[in-house]
């Protein structure tokens, strides 16, 4: 779909986690072989590994601006990997593109997380957050291995320029938006973050000293 959408000369970005190795279960070879589809359609999609050794990206969103027509703009956000064998709907069947997990789980797993589609000026936010990364100088991995393979793959290690951003689109609804992010506190690290970000926690930890009932949570790291 991004690759048909380059293909008619919109102007496709994106980040894709470098990740670790296939012999260790990841998905290296994946991840690289879907950006070379997108940059031979004429979009442009870098492997980004600027994350503490071990670590991966846990932002998994997606903007669509529309130059004039900024009713249509949306933002996509959310917790669950936008890819074969994670979609599901309320019947809860799951993905019959789904691959292969424990017989426990069945033929096709249902997945418990969301996508949130966001309308209005928060699209601007998610939008700038996606700049801030693409736009960091620094290096796409600081690894030598990491570098070396780049080398050996021809990949696009330098992000192109981007076109102004837009105007946020405008207030279309009755409901209060803000963008929360958590980066690490990097050696030489985000030009936009230099001692890191915590907004999640503290954004957590505001709600908790608030509650006096109940306390419902439901996140992947616990």
């Amino acid at each position: 779909m991004l690759c048909e959408a380059a293909e008619r000369g919109v102007n496709v970005k994106g980040l894709i986690w470098r990740s670790h190795l296939d012999r260790f279960q990841f998905s290296e070879s994946e991840n690289r072989h879907f950006g070379d589809e997108i940059q031979t359609a004429g979009g442009e999609c870098l492997l980004d590994m600027r994350v503490r050794p071990g670590d991966s990206h846990h932002q998994k969103y997606v903007v669509l601006r529309h130059p004039g027509r900024p009713e249509h703009d949306v933002a996509f956000v959310g917790g669950i990997d936008l890819c074969h064998s994670r979609r599901d709907d309320s019947t809860h069947r799951g993905d019959p593109l789904s691959q292969l997990f424990a017989a426990v789980y069945g033929p096709h797993p249902p997945w418990h997380d969301i996508q949130l589609a966001i309308r209005g000026p928060a699209v601007g936010d998610a939008e700038a957050t996606f700049r801030e990364r693409w736009e960091d100088p620094a290096p796409l991995s600081r690894s030598p291995f990491g570098r070396l393979r780049s080398l050996l793959h021809y990949e696009d290690t330098k992000a192109d320029t981007l076109p102004p951003q837009l105007p946020d689109p405008a207030p279309c609804g009755t409901h209060t938006v803000q963008l929360l992010r958590t980066y690490p506190a990097r050696i030489h690290g985000y030009d936009f973050a230099p001692h890191g970000e915590r907004s999640i926690a503290r954004s957590y930890q505001k709600a908790l000293r608030r509650a006096r009932s109940l306390i419902y949570l439901e996140d992947q790291y616990l």
